[in-house]
């Protein structure tokens, strides 16, 4: 089953860009960074104290989710309100 798209961008990020990603983080902080240590101390400080880009927006997925969730709990309990008003005027 293909993920669901959600958007222009799509809601997810696939198994291949996420293991891309992972695997170009770790061969910089294993290979890259330590060979250049010796001749540019402060770049290499600067990449390190650097947050990653999934880091930077997981903030914002999530109060995306959150808002989702929470319309979706008031269309419930609307739902429901407007159930127990129908059966309350069909007991009269």
């Amino acid at each position: 089953m293909p993920p669901k798209r959600n958007g222009a961008r799509g809601g997810c990020i696939s198994s291949t860009a996420l293991y891309l990603l992972i695997m170009n983080t770790a061969f910089v902080a294993g290979y890259v960074l330590p060979s250049i240590v010796g001749t540019s101390t402060s770049y290499v400080n600067e990449v390190l104290a650097r947050p990653l880009p999934v880091a930077r927006t997981a903030p914002a997925w999530r109060d995306r989710q959150a808002r989702r969730i929470q319309e979706r709990i008031m269309r419930e309990l609307e739902e429901l309100e407007r159930l127990n008003r129908a059966a309350e005027e069909e007991g009269k």
